[in-house]
């Protein structure tokens, strides 16, 4: 069973390197999704940076080079958030569409894209990570320590513990005078 899966990732990326409008740097990508797919459980979430760690291209070239590649050979489920990896899961059944196991016999068969399998974005998680720009959620004990670090704030005490965003919510909560 196993070899029959590993054969099917094997075609899958001959498909992909037979098609002439795909460059070098996309092929090497899809490879590193192919392998990250774990055929038991239907995950495949390599990160930028482990493709381009994988394949020796930059993160740049790697974001670029997916483009090409979605929708036509690889899906993205869905988007991850600051911090969280997207979410892959390669077309094996295009391989299905082959007459044999011959990689003359590759070829795109019938390709056609609905809109609802390109990309199924997932609620924002609160739980993601905090930009600069807003603040998603503050836990009691964060607010807590954002109180009583205040009146140290307001005479006039630098802390490297605090950042941007805590001085911001601080401002709004009126906890900083205004001088």
């Amino acid at each position: 069973m196993r070899s029959s899966f590993i054969l099917k990732k094997f075609q899958l990326l001959m498909l992909i390197a037979q098609d002439r409008s795909v460059s070098r740097c996309a092929i090497a990508t899809s490879s590193v999704i192919i392998n990250a797919y774990n055929h038991n459980t239907g995950k495949c979430f390599p990160s930028y940076s482990y493709i381009a760690g994988q394949t020796h291209y930059s993160v740049r070239q790697v974001k670029k080079s997916i483009k090409e590649i979605v929708p036509k050979y690889i899906l993205k489920l869905s988007k991850g958030h600051t911090g969280w990896a997207n979410t892959y899961k390669p077309r094996f059944e295009l391989i299905e569409q082959l007459k044999s196991n011959s990689p003359k016999d590759l070829k795109v068969v019938n390709f056609e894209v609905k809109d609802g399998e390109l990309e199924a974005y997932n609620p924002v998680n609160p739980a993601a990570l905090q930009t600069i720009n807003k603040t998603i959620n503050k836990t009691e004990s964060e607010m807590e320590r954002l109180k009583g670090l205040a009146p140290l704030v307001n005479m006039g005490m630098n802390f490297s513990t605090l950042s941007q965003v805590d001085l911001e919510a601080m401002d709004r909560m009126g906890l900083l005078d205004k001088k």
